[in-house]
């Protein structure tokens, strides 16, 4: 559990309660949730947090056989490999997003980072000792208020 990331995902979406309805969401964060619908707001958030999802991505990867392997596995994975062979996660984090493939893949990135912070904020309510420090007294007051 990535506690920066945590943190910039709900800084950017608001809300704990829109965070954990991402997880049960058949869609996902195609669902439509603040902070994550437009591409200005993806995009956006990709290139102020590419370095902690990148961090996640490799650390979860390294049970699926590497980055590459991990992200074929997207909806338009080999789309995604190809950006990430071109450009390097630096790289397209400094590639102006009017290129349509670099807005897909930072889309998709921000996208996996809602996603990844939702399965872990929906464990919260049964293993509430499982809640960061830093978000306990945020989680708890807007979780009482319901």
């Amino acid at each position: 559990m990535n506690e920066k990331l945590i943190a910039a995902v709900y800084e950017q979406n608001g809300s704990w309660q829109s965070i954990k309805d991402v997880a049960s969401c058949y869609s996902g964060a195609a669902g439509g949730f603040s902070g994550f619908i437009y591409y200005t707001e993806t995009t956006e958030f990709y290139d102020k947090n590419w370095e902690l999802i990148r961090d996640v991505i490799k650390e979860q990867s390294l049970d699926l056989g590497g980055v590459s392997e991990m992200i074929s596995n997207f909806k338009n994975g080999q789309e995604l490999i190809d950006v990430l062979l071109e450009y390097g996660w630096r790289g397209i984090a400094e590639t102006g997003s009017d290129e349509w493939e670099v807005t897909q893949f930072k889309n998709t990135m921000a996208w996996y980072a809602l996603e990844e912070v939702a399965q872990w904020v929906q464990g919260w309510d049964d293993y509430p000792e499982d809640i960061p420090e830093d978000f306990v007294a945020s989680y708890q007051d807007e979780t009482e208020e319901e």
